[in-house]
């Protein structure tokens, strides 16, 4: 059978329901409560059933006394029974002691201190070289001019200019014609190893609950 212990409203208040037999029950107790333990005898809410058995004798119950049967709890009030809790909602760990996490060996990872050192590699390249000619100047072009002439020179063809100069050449430069080997070596990045943690990986943890 559901039970219901509180009501929210359209409004979005959430109200207690309030259980008056089993506050003035309780309020009428004189001596107090006493936890008797679990009983095997059947009990219902507002049963008269006393005496009860509890661990194979029978117990005769006094007003304030409390037990569980099956799921249920019980405070008698000197003449009847009176539920008010119910366990059934409780799940498997609500009745363990402890819980423990297993996370095996792990794996070692870099801890978020570790430092980077980068070297820089060696590199070895052997290549062919040949000299050519080293141009200090480009030297200038003939500048020659031909024009026909006027008046008394009107059929004469009048040449005028210079003559260029050639290009001034230093010492040869030698350059690189091809390269015929190359080689690296050398870590580029290591990693400083001393920051290192253990983790656990996704497959190697487990929960034990007892």
């Amino acid at each position: 059978m559901a039970e219901i212990s509180k009501i929210k409203f359209p409004s979005g208040n959430t109200y207690d329901i309030k259980d008056a037999t089993a506050r003035e029950a309780i309020a009428s107790l004189s001596g107090g409560t006493k936890f008797l333990n679990e009983t095997t005898t059947p009990l219902t809410d507002q049963a008269t059933t006393n005496p009860i058995t509890i661990d194979g004798q029978s117990v005769t119950a006094v007003n304030g006394n409390i037990v569980v049967y099956q799921s249920g709890e019980f405070i008698f009030n000197g003449t009847k029974w009176i539920k008010f809790g119910d366990l059934s909602n409780l799940g498997a760990l609500a009745t363990k002691d402890s819980v423990t996490l297993s996370k095996g060996s792990g794996k070692e990872v870099l801890g978020k201190s570790t430092t980077f050192n980068v070297t820089q590699p060696t590199v070895t390249v052997t290549t062919s070289t040949s000299n050519v000619p080293n141009v200090t100047s480009a030297g200038n072009a003939s500048t020659w001019n031909f024009a026909m002439g006027t008046g008394n020179e009107a059929e004469t063809l009048i040449i005028s200019g210079t003559n260029g100069t050639a290009p001034t050449l230093g010492t040869d430069i030698a350059v690189v014609t091809g390269i015929s080997s190359a080689t690296a070596s050398g870590a580029a990045v290591s990693a400083n190893t001393n920051d290192t943690v253990e983790v656990a990986e996704y497959d190697d943890i487990s929960v034990t609950i007892s």
